[in-house]
């Protein structure tokens, strides 16, 4: 079978045509085994119907990934390197801080010594 990446409406179903529309979320590790087709013919192998009657609205995907910055990255910064380095726009990506360590004080103010990175789940 054939999927249809044609942007648009599909054609209308029959006035008689049962339907069930639900959200699947799956979490992939590994993109290059994403298969579409397989997905439609699991669905359809589920609820025993054929696979040409799987309509399927919308894939969309969304990465989570940890980078870690030197301290003296700005939050505004990152989300700017990140956005660039995915090709994506900056209002696409979110940032949350999970860690973030200081200087080491315990020694001479001319001795300080950086201790870790800021480090964000984007």
């Amino acid at each position: 079978f054939d999927i249809d990446f044609v942007p648009g409406t599909p054609p209308p179903l029959s006035e008689d045509a049962v339907t069930t529309k639900f959200d699947l979320v799956v979490a992939i590790t590994d993109m290059s085994t994403f298969d579409v087709q397989s997905v439609v013919s699991s669905i359809a192998a589920a609820s025993d119907i054929e696979i040409g009657d799987v309509i399927v609205e919308e894939i969309g995907f969304e990465v989570e990934t940890t980078y870690a910055f030197d301290s003296s990255v700005t939050e505004v910064q990152a989300k700017q390197a990140v956005a660039v380095a995915n090709d994506v726009l900056e209002s696409q990506v979110s940032l949350t801080l999970v860690s973030h360590r200081r200087l080491d004080s315990s020694r001479a103010v001319s001795s300080l010594r950086r201790l870790a990175n800021a480090q964000y789940d984007t």
